[in-house]
Formats: C-alpha cells, structure tokens, sequence
C-alpha cells in the first residue's frame, strides 16, 4: 500500500494531490488502513508470536516501534484533512504533512518489510525443503 511507488497512498501521488481532492484521498486512506487492520486480525497476523516465526524479537519490537506510532500519526493527519474539508489554506498545509508522514514510514519501513520478505522466503524454502 504505502511502500508502492505506484500507489494512490505514495507521498509523491499526496503531495501532488489538489487540495480539494485531498479530503477523498484522507477517506480512502483510512478506509485502506481499517482493512488492512481487519485482515491481518482474520488472517491472525496481529498476535506477535506468529510475526516471531519470521523476525527474531529484537526486530520484531523494531518493527512494532517504528509503525504504531506513524500509523497513529497518519490517521490524525487524515482525521484534519477530513475536518478542513473546504478549507483550501488548511487543507494544503496538511497535504503536505501527510506527505511527510507517508515519507517517514516508506522511508522508516522498507528496510524491516525488506527483512521479513526474506525471511518468509527463507521459512518457506525450508518448509518446502523438508
């Protein structure tokens, strides 16, 4: 989702995004947010011992420590987005916030979803190995 260059969620799709779109933007990004949340609660990927099977806990709790609080970040700036609504000065201000704290987790997060790829790879050659 966020970590797409191609995605509608990408800090250079938002910061090019007109103000006055960017209240339906806010919308669908916490809309995608609560899916994701929902899914991984379905899929029980939100218990952390499952997630320890991929990462040993010291980047397990790094992972945890880098994104809960940019998430919490990311849907405070989209709550204001969809509070200034036609408020054009402040809806630009915040477009450019929400850029910024879209940057901070692709920036902050490619690195840790880089490792776990590899290591669900690796699990899942040595389940297939055995």
């Amino acid at each position: 989702m966020l970590l797409e260059g191609d995605s509608e969620f990408s800090h250079n799709t938002i910061s090019l995004t007109k103000p006055s779109d960017l209240p339906g933007l806010a919308h669908s990004l916490i809309r995608e947010l609560d899916l994701l949340e929902r899914d991984a609660r379905d899929a029980g990927l939100h218990k952390t011992n499952v997630w320890s099977n991929f990462v040993d806990w010291s980047r397990l709790s790094k992972m945890v420590e880098e994104y809960q609080p940019q998430e919490q970040a990311l849907r405070e700036v989209a709550a204001r987005i969809l509070t200034a609504q036609d408020n054009r000065e402040v809806l630009t201000t915040l477009g450019k916030e929400l850029a910024g704290v879209v940057h901070g987790i692709e920036v902050s997060m490619r690195p840790i979803n880089s490792l776990l790829a590899h290591s669900i790879t690796s699990k899942l050659q040595e389940t297939l190995a055995d």
